[in-house]
């Protein structure tokens, strides 16, 4: 993770877990998650960049409310039984509309990446986090030529004839020089991996 180059060699203020989000302030600078236990050391690499939906989830998240409240009206002011009936279904739809829809947006906002001792961490907005063990990785990339820079790890075949598969990860939030800069370091990380798991 980015750290203090400081004496005490602790994690600096502001840096989160990128597998659980615990707030690593104050943590070893080569140690672990104190709650998942993700392994951290000195060539961990965090990046993270807002999802481009999170510049719209405030004013989102207000029109929610604005239909929300006027369709608390319209049941109040509603007289006759089979339409107070009909306004609460309406309501509770919306509210399970919109809390299916932003709720994510609201505290999935994060798109990151981060390499880290043992592996690589991806996590996207609704698409969950995914931990990719340097034990799997074949080799690390950046296509020459691609529509949307990106970071490819191919993975090793889990049996002898099965074809070797790869993991895309987009990086349309970063240039083509910052995305070159993230599959060096990654690959900085992932070889200085394998040397220490080499016998002495």
């Amino acid at each position: 993770m980015a750290t203090d180059d400081n004496t005490n060699a602790t994690v600096q203020a502001g840096i989160l877990c990128p597998r659980c989000d615990y707030d690593l302030r104050g943590s070893p600078r080569d140690g672990r998650c104190p709650e998942c236990g993700l392994r951290f050391n000195d060539r961990s690499y965090l990046w993270e960049s807002p999802s481009m939906l999170a510049p719209v989830r405030g004013p989102l998240m207000i029109i929610a409310l604005i239909i929300c409240g006027f369709q608390v009206y319209r049941l109040t002011v509603a007289a006759d039984p089979r339409e107070v009936t009909m306004q609460v279904v309406l309501l509770a739809g919306l509210l399970l509309a919109f809390g299916v829809g932003l709720l994510p947006m609201w505290f999935g906002w994060r798109n990151v990446l981060a390499v880290c001792a043992d592996g690589i961490v991806v996590r996207k907005p609704w698409r969950g986090m995914r931990f990719i063990p340097f034990d799997q990785v074949a080799d690390i990339r950046a296509p020459e030529h691609p529509t949307i820079p990106n970071v490819v790890i191919i993975l090793i075949p889990s049996t002898p004839n099965q074809q070797p598969t790869s993991v895309q990860i987009r990086c349309h939030q970063y240039t083509r020089p910052q995305v070159d800069t993230i599959v060096t370091l990654c690959v900085e990380s992932w070889q200085h991996w394998r040397t220490d798991q080499q016998p002495a």
